[in-house]
């Protein structure tokens, strides 16, 4: 009997986004409390696993393993085992290398796979009763594995850089009264904690990660590539009205208010590949 072609769960943009931030405002205000500093908060992956992850979903995180490469000859960096409820991060982005790929890693497959779609995980694997759900592709189509990575990536963008805390970095450092417009390559001058700084930029997605690099402090180690992505987003920097920048990612298997003006309108192993 041919095996039933699993779909993926059903989640929208809105809902993913919004339990992602939730989770951060979560975390802030069991952590932080009331009284707070805005010039001191940040996000910190590890920090917000120990306090909140571990202690509430009861995710392990193995960071010793060397998990291979994929078919394509990819290093996979990380994997997410739903019956085990485990994650897994390659032993080549371990903490103490301080390799920016780490941090987006985690949030994708801690994140995205563990705390997004574990619950849709574990009912699959209960419906059919057999690993194998998660682990072949008899069952997961290729359609269905993109979308279920495209969850996870969205999920872990929004938890590793919040709306409520990129704009209170960007209010912070740059204390901005105007937009950024990018209008081609050239230097650019940027107002930082009120000192002119300039910067050659040659790209849109440049200018995006120029402005990452000047806030990235407050984004526990994440890659300025991948909140440059997130910088692109916002209101704060104008230019072609298009998606800036992919961040690369293949798959084996499968409250503080947030300053408006700064935003427009806005299985058991997955695998993470870079």
């Amino acid at each position: 009997m041919t095996p039933r072609r699993l779909l993926a769960p059903s989640f929208t943009k809105q809902e993913i986004v919004g339990q992602a931030e939730e989770m951060t405002k979560e975390f802030y205000r069991s952590f932080w409390g009331p009284e707070f500093d805005t010039k001191l908060i940040g996000i910190n992956f590890d920090v917000v696993f120990e306090n909140l992850i571990y202690p509430k979903y009861e995710i392990a995180l193995v960071e010793d393993q060397d998990l291979g490469f994929d078919e394509g000859g990819e290093k996979i960096f990380g994997k997410f085992d739903v019956e085990e409820n485990t994650a897994y991060i390659d032993v080549s982005l371990r903490p103490e290398l301080k390799d920016p790929r780490r941090i987006f890693t985690c949030w994708h497959e801690v994140g995205g796979h563990a705390i997004l779609q574990g619950d849709w995980l574990r009912q699959m694997l209960q419906t059919h009763r057999q690993r194998e759900v998660v682990t072949t592709e008899s069952m997961l189509t290729p359609y269905t594995v993109k979308v279920l990575e495209r969850q996870a990536n969205l999920f872990a963008s929004r938890a590793a850089a919040p709306d409520w805390l990129l704009g209170l970095a960007i209010l912070d450092v740059f204390d901005p009264y105007r937009p950024v417009h990018y209008t081609g390559p050239g230097r650019y001058s940027f107002n930082v904690y009120g000192q002119n700084r300039y910067r050659d930029v040659e790209s849109f997605n440049d200018l995006c990660q120029v402005i990452a690099y000047y806030i990235r402090h407050r984004f526990g180690g994440l890659s300025v590539e991948a909140l440059g992505y997130r910088v692109a987003e916002t209101s704060f920097v104008l230019g072609p009205q298009r998606k800036p920048f992919e961040l690369k990612r293949t798959a084996r298997v499968p409250s503080p208010v947030m300053p408006a003006q700064l935003f427009g309108p806005s299985i058991p192993v997955m695998s993470y590949a870079q």
